[in-house]
């Protein structure tokens, strides 16, 4: 499943919750055609839009807006130090663009509550499988069992290192488990965060 029909699924039930206020704005008085922003696109898609008093979620943002690794993806290739007035400035700006935009991606990044994978597929209502404990009431194995049954018929090598053994054992299903728990950890700044999105729905989730 591409992360982006977990949005699609999702589409119908968020175009009614969303109000004009919150999805559309207006260009100019002689112009009332309402546009839809990249704002009324995060919120329909279940991201939550950084507050103003939001200081704490600010802080970490501001943090990796400023670190050398993610100088690339900021919203300006001017040199130095971005404070945090500048970046709600930016993000206050940004959010208001047209939702077909180009600094979509980057409004996402940089003007949204960070959600790591776990956090992110609940937020979409996708629970992923416990990942402690080996029996059924501390561990959900049966679910474990059954997903690894299917990922060895259908998907192995769907994600990335991970070929299950051809035979089956009765702790064969950690296998599958363990490496979905070290995915569900994983940050927004990740480079293959939208991909183990992806990966921990598909095999790691009561996601049907």
């Amino acid at each position: 499943m591409a992360i982006n029909n977990l949005y699609a699924l999702l589409g119908l039930m968020a175009a009614g919750a969303i109000g004009g206020g919150v999805y559309f704005a207006y260009p100019s008085s002689s112009d009332p055609k309402p546009i839809a922003t990249i704002r009324g696109k995060l919120t329909k898609e279940k991201y939550v839009i950084l507050q103003e008093g939001d200081s704490q979620h600010w802080q970490a943002v501001l943090d990796k807006y400023n670190s050398a690794e993610y100088k690339g993806k900021r919203f300006t290739t001017k040199e130095g130090t971005t404070s945090l007035e500048d970046l709600k400035k930016d993000c206050s700006t940004t959010l208001s663009k047209e939702e077909g935009d180009s600094s979509y991606e980057k409004a996402k990044l940089w003007c949204t509550v960070p959600r790591t994978v776990q956090e992110r597929l609940k937020d979409l209502g996708i629970e992923v499988l416990k990942t402690e404990g080996d029996d059924e009431n501390t561990g959900d194995k049966s679910k474990w069992v059954a997903l690894e049954g299917e990922y060895r018929n259908k998907g192995n090598n769907d994600i990335k290192e991970l070929q299950l053994d051809t035979t089956t054992n009765d702790t064969s299903w950690q296998k599958l488990r363990n490496k979905c728990k070290e995915h569900i950890g994983k940050d927004k700044w990740s480079d293959e965060y939208d991909y183990y999105l992806d990966k921990v729905a598909k095999w790691c989730s009561n996601k049907k």
